[in-house]
């Protein structure tokens, strides 16, 4: 995800990257995405919405707290 989504690179290149298929570089990604969406729904009490999106509080107080 970090490849793909932060730095910015098109999925086929961060599969070279890392030496994997692009098929397993897809199946990853949205496994992370559902990682992340569980998180976010578990510690910051987010929803997602009709179309499948994240909505909830910008700031959570567990995220927030200097022991993380």
């Amino acid at each position: 995800m970090k490849l793909v989504y932060i730095d910015g690179k098109p999925q086929k290149e961060a599969a070279a990257c890392m030496g994997i298929s692009l098929a397993n570089t897809k199946a990853r990604i949205r496994r992370s995405k559902i990682m992340m969406i569980d998180r976010f729904k578990e510690c910051c009490k987010y929803e997602t919405n009709i179309d499948g999106k994240l909505v909830g509080q910008a700031k959570c107080t567990n995220c927030e707290s200097p022991n993380l």
